[in-house]
């Protein structure tokens, strides 16, 4: 996915890593697996069969966390590939 997002020229940050803060104290701190010209998250899995709700609901709680507001959730895991787009 890395070479292609780099032939076709995107930005993108692989592994990056995002504050989470409540009340104007860091609390935690997320890594996601890439984000794309600093508008869109990926997280990207390997799981067979139904996607379990709690892949999603990371998705949602990285989106909430960082001010990016659209996320892609992709699974390679079955014969063929499923797009989940996310938006807060």
């Amino acid at each position: 996915m890395q070479l292609t997002l780099k032939k076709e020229r995107l930005s993108f940050v692989a592994e990056r890593e995002f504050i989470v803060k409540f009340d104007n104290m860091q609390v935690g701190k997320f890594r996601c697996d890439l984000v794309i010209e600093n508008s869109v998250i990926v997280e990207l899995k390997s799981v067979t069969g139904i996607m379990p709700k709690l892949f999603y609901n990371q998705l949602i709680s990285y989106l909430k966390a960082s001010t990016i507001k659209t996320g892609l959730l992709i699974n390679f895991g079955n014969t063929s590939c499923d797009v989940k787009r996310v938006s807060v």
